[in-house]
């Protein structure tokens, strides 16, 4: 098996604990450790408050501090579960990554945890997540 050639975490413009979650994450969704259950490109959360999609795995598996959640002014993280990460400070190739902002009929919302490893592995090593190649496959 050839090595992951990945870029750096200060290329793809995130921090380590970041790069680190992501690469993780990766390698379940490639092992079939995240089910179709489990994924969803919908939302960071299911209500239930476990993981779903790239960003809210990322997060679990770093146990928080990957992308980490915040609650919507005027909300607290315990009493609604519409919270995520601050969408704002991140780089433009990680909100395409994380479908950030995308219609609600963006065929990227229906992407199974194969496709969402073709888009992560795509991120990691050329800096683009290229969901259309990513849903094609």
């Amino acid at each position: 098996m050839l090595a992951n050639n990945f870029m750096t975490p200060l290329a793809l413009g995130i921090s380590d604990i970041e790069f680190d979650a992501l690469v993780k994450v990766l390698g379940m969704l490639e092992r079939g450790e995240i089910s179709d259950e489990q994924f969803t490109m919908r939302r960071v959360q299911h209500p239930c408050r476990t993981p779903a999609c790239l960003c809210g795995w990322a997060n679990d598996v770093s146990a928080g501090r990957a992308f980490p959640l915040y609650a919507k002014p005027g909300l607290t993280m315990f009493s609604d579960a519409r919270y995520g990460p601050r969408w704002r400070d991140m780089p433009r190739p990680l909100l395409e990554l994380f479908a950030y902002g995308r219609r609600p009929a963006d065929p990227v919302y229906a992407a199974t945890p194969s496709q969402a490893a073709i888009a992560l592995r795509n991120f990691l090593t050329q800096g683009q997540a290229r969901w259309a190649e990513a849903l094609a496959a």
